[in-house]
Formats: C-alpha cells, sequence, structure tokens
C-alpha cells in the first residue's frame, strides 16, 4: 500500500510539473477602455476639416448613454475624433483594438483608422462598416513597446451625407 502511494505521489508530481513549467512567465493583460462617458471632451479630441464635424451625444450611447459622432456630409472631405492613451507594455506585446460603430444611413460604409505608436503611424485600416444598430470593428496590432498610442477614426467623405456614431473603445494587450 505504501508503495502505491508513493508511485501515485511520484505521478502526481511527474504531470504537475510540466503544466507549471508551460504558464508563461508574463500573463499580464492591460485594457483600456472608453465609452464617451463622463466629459469625452478630455479624452477625445475632434477634427472638423473641409465641412466634416464631430462632436458628442448623450442618450444614443450602446453601453451608457454618451457616444461620439462623425458627420461627412457634402462635400466634406472627412470628419474624425483622436484619442491618445498611455500604455506600458513591452515590445512584442500582442494587442487588439475594438470600438462599437453604428452607421446612420446606407451611405456610411467604412472607416478609416490610424493607429500611431508614439507619433509613428504603425497601422492604418480601412474596415466596414454597417447593418443595423451598434456593430463592433477592430483590428490586432503589435506594440513595439511605446509608451503612448494614438488612434485616429476617420470618416471619409464620399460627396454624400453620411453619419456614424462610435461607443465603447477597448484596447487590449496581452504579454
Amino acid at each position: 500500500m505504501k508503495i502505491l502511494k508513493r508511485l501515485t505521489a511520484l505521478v502526481v508530481a511527474a504531470v504537475s510539473v510540466p503544466v507549471l513549467l508551460a504558464a508563461p512567465a508574463h500573463a499580464v493583460r492591460l485594457d483600456v477602455r472608453d465609452g464617451f462617458e463622463n466629459n469625452p471632451q478630455r479624452n477625445w479630441r475632434t477634427i472638423d476639416w473641409g465641412g466634416g464635424r464631430a462632436g458628442f451625444d448623450t442618450g444614443f450611447g450602446r453601453g451608457g448613454s454618451g457616444n461620439g459622432w462623425l458627420n461627412a456630409g457634402p462635400p466634406a472631405m472627412f470628419a474624425a475624433m483622436e484619442i491618445k492613451v498611455p500604455v506600458n507594455t513591452p515590445a512584442g506585446a500582442h494587442c487588439v483594438v475594438d470600438i462599437y460603430a453604428f452607421a446612420l444611413n446606407p451611405d456610411t460604409r467604412k472607416l478609416m483608422f490610424i493607429l500611431s505608436s508614439d507619433d509613428q503611424t504603425v497601422q492604418n485600416p480601412t474596415l466596414d462598416i454597417g447593418g443595423a444598430g451598434y456593430g463592433a470593428v477592430g483590428f490586432p496590432f503589435t506594440n513595439s513597446g511605446a509608451h503612448t498610442l494614438g488612434l485616429a477614426i476617420y470618416l471619409p467623405g464620399n460627396n454624400r451625407d453620411q453619419w456614424a456614431r462610435l461607443d465603447d473603445l477597448t484596447i487590449s494587450c496581452f504579454w
């Protein structure tokens, strides 16, 4: 019986050691969240250019009452919003940007994003939006170890009246 107990203990120990060794050394998560609540002007900068407009509303949010909006009506070139967030991630951290967008009319189809790392552009995808209500749009990126991430969201003009609402930004990083 003593031999069986010792053998069982050795098997459990042998199985446990690789599991403990396989765990990542630094499984850390950084989340930045902004839902346009409580004075969004403090975090977001609006960019009105060539007739485009950007601003903030209450009562139309997805996750709360606040939201941001973009309007690129004719002959607007674009409307945009920008946020800069402090981050402290090591180089190589895997990150994801997610935001909810609501295209308010059928002519609103795309949002352009410019992601900057310490003021250097690192990614600029154009993503489709549309459908009924708020829908998630986002993209992954690898952080270069920057201390500040900038995210600009543009609604490009196309000689049609375009409107989009934005809400519930999340930037998540894992390393």
